[in-house]
């Protein structure tokens, strides 16, 4: 159960998610729209999401942005098996928001990724022969 409480003349909420206390202004002098925003993030949280962050915003392209970025500050040196990977999975989730891509999803991309690698196994194979 979540708590209202005032600030100056702003309401703010305080609500709980696995234990951890989450304090939120309301933007607002209005109780009843202090309480109406509590009861939304309580619903979120029954709903298991994690309320007042919006991940759906958050789009595939720029997490692989930042994943490549976060390789080249470090100077990796598997830097260039990283670009590779991003190319790949590109391929599958560009223009996805984070929130969009399923374990489904990601279990049909590794089975394809399995497949062709398989695939180039056995024509590799047979090139030999």
């Amino acid at each position: 159960m979540g708590t209202l409480y005032k600030r100056g003349n702003t309401w703010w909420i305080k609500y709980h998610k696995n234990g951890k206390a989450f304090y939120e202004s309301t933007h607002t002098d209005r109780e009843k729209e202090a309480k109406r925003m509590l009861q939304k993030r309580e619903g979120d949280i029954a709903q298991g999401k994690t309320p007042g962050i919006y991940y759906d915003k958050v789009k595939f392209d720029r997490i692989a942005e930042l994943y490549l970025t976060n390789y080249k500050l470090k100077e990796r040196k598997t830097l260039v098996k990283a670009e590779r990977c991003a190319r790949y999975l590109k391929e599958a989730f560009d223009g996805l928001s984070v929130t969009d891509i399923t374990s489904d999803q990601v279990t049909s991309y590794i089975q394809e990724r399995q497949d062709k690698g398989r695939l180039m196994e056995q024509s590799t194979e047979s090139f030999q022969l």
